[in-house]
């Protein structure tokens, strides 16, 4: 089955969220592929430096890397972020700390398994150098 990159930003998906630090009061919703890396390319944003960022408490950290709260890839029965409350799957997350620079480019140039996928990528301010630069690959090859 042969996907166009374009049919693919109209693709619904299922989503929980949270626009607060808490794991409750959750709403799913669906939205298309498009619509989740326009959600995905804001950052949230605090005024500190990235200096006094990493000075900070590891919970402070955490609180501040969430003011604009959370996405689960699925829906969720009820309104809590519990592994025993996802209902279903529609996007997969894989939290990859520690890339080397050498593994985002074999992706980016096609030569990883992934690179086939369409996925959206992004990195943090404890990542330096921000080997993803809140990219987004498409899975064709240039």
């Amino acid at each position: 089955m042969n996907i166009r990159v374009s049919d693919l930003q109209e693709l619904p998906i299922r989503i929980a969220r949270e626009r607060s630090l808490s794991l409750g009061k959750a709403t799913n919703a669906t939205i298309s592929w498009g619509a989740l890396g326009k959600l995905l390319s804001t950052p949230a944003e605090t005024p500190e430096t990235s200096r006094a960022f990493l000075k900070l408490p590891k919970d402070e950290q955490n609180r501040r890397k969430a003011v604009n709260g959370w996405i689960l890839g699925g829906p969720i029965k009820g309104n809590r972020r519990r592994k025993s409350d996802v209902v279903a799957r529609d996007v997969i997350t894989f939290d990859l700390d520690d890339l080397y620079p050498e593994i985002v480019e074999d992706i980016r140039q096609g030569n990883s398994p992934i690179s086939a996928y369409e996925f959206y990528a992004h990195s943090i301010r404890k990542h330096r150098p921000r080997a993803w630069a809140d990219a987004r690959t498409t899975g064709e090859q240039k």
